[in-house]
């Protein structure tokens, strides 16, 4: 299976003074302690996965699969530390394994960045161009175009992606939430380049031990069947609802067609940026649009809810991480203010009888 472009990369694991390198072989890794993770962490205490981790091109992003104290989110530096139970772990492109391995690395507390860049370098050494990419023009390709359509029993609903890295699930951390749906708090990691789409299990115990933890979704396949869900893919070319098909296995098992069709005609509603498709064949037709994430109209429902709260508590963290630097700056300057002006008050007091007896007074 051809994945993203990513430079090649790996990670540095501390634990109780011990130091070791994970090459990592695909541009995305398990973190937990479930033995199928690419980082597996010895620890019974921890969930099975703890992170997500994605090689995007040039840059790193990690996501937490589970809720934790001190998380970090998003585009992460080699200066970045994550502890995850007694163990601290980096993560490299292996042209920045350069520096000392040795030097103990600041703890990072801060949130990490979490914007999405707007242009990627996708034609880079050690990384293989996914099926459908063009490598001439990387940078078109590296954004999301692709749409989720989901279904799951309530008609087809819409949800555009617009980051490269997102979690499907059901409750926080996961940044596409859906109640109701038989997932998992984080169900399914999921990676897209242009139309190109990927689903990571963040559950691997739940696969045999020869199917892969990744699984590729093109524009116009079957459905893949993710908890309670009938998850497909529609690109930059609009899909017949009529002529879904819909599959009977999930997402970690091999594809398999059910003679089941999509059968809901097309309506227009919104629910937490899902665009949900009524049917309306006692209703007077009316005209076709798709509507975006940002018309929703019912901020009242727990799903648009949800998915607004993640942005939100993304967005606080980057505000956070900057007040708390201005802060520190600001302190660090009335101190230094502070302290000169002390030295200044004991010159002049040092000096206050030489100035009398000059002067006589």
């Amino acid at each position: 299976m051809n994945l993203w472009s990513a430079k090649r990369w790996g990670a540095r694991v501390r634990k109780r003074g011990e130091e070791t390198w994970v090459d990592l072989k695909q541009p995305y890794a398990l973190v937990g302690s479930d033995p199928r993770c690419d980082i597996q962490i010895g620890d019974s205490k921890l969930p099975p996965v703890v992170y997500f981790v994605v090689a995007c091109g040039d840059r790193i992003e990690v996501w937490p699969t589970c809720p934790l104290a001190y998380p970090i989110w998003g585009r992460v530096s080699k200066n970045h530390v994550l502890m995850v139970g007694r163990s601290r772990i980096q993560f490299f492109f292996k042209d920045e394994r350069d520096i000392d391995l040795g030097q103990e690395a600041d703890l990072d507390d801060d949130s990490a960045d979490v914007t999405q860049d707007s242009v990627l370098s996708l034609a880079l050494q050690g990384g293989s161009v996914s099926e459908g990419q063009d490598a001439a023009n990387p940078v078109e390709q590296s954004l999301p175009s692709a749409t989720l359509i989901l279904d799951w029993g309530r008609g087809p609903r819409y949800k555009s992606l617009n980051r490269n890295v997102s979690i499907i699930g059901e409750d926080h951390p996961s940044l596409i939430r859906l109640h109701n749906a038989d997932l998992e708090r984080c169900d399914q990691g999921i990676v897209c380049f242009g139309e190109s789409v990927w689903l990571v299990e963040l559950h691997p115990s739940r696969l045999s031990p020869n199917q892969p933890t990744i699984r590729r979704v093109c524009p116009g396949d079957e459905s893949v069947l993710v908890g309670g869900i009938h998850l497909w893919v529609e690109g930059t070319n609009s899909l017949d609802l009529d002529k879904l098909k819909k599959s009977a296995t999930s997402a970690g098992d091999s594809p398999a067609t059910a003679s089941v069709g999509a059968t809901s005609p097309r309506g227009d509603a919104m629910n937490g940026g899902l665009i949900r498709r009524h049917d309306h064949a006692a209703d007077v037709p009316r005209p076709q649009r798709r509507l975006t994430v940002g018309e929703s109209q019912s901020e009242d429902d727990p799903e648009c809810l949800t998915v607004t709260l993640t942005d939100r508590v993304l967005e606080a963290g980057v505000r956070k991480s900057l007040r708390r630097r201005v802060l520190k700056t600001a302190a660090i300057a009335t101190l230094l203010i502070l302290a000169v002006l002390l030295v200044v008050a004991i010159l002049f007091m040092g000096m206050l009888p030489t100035i009398r007896a000059i002067y006589g007074y």
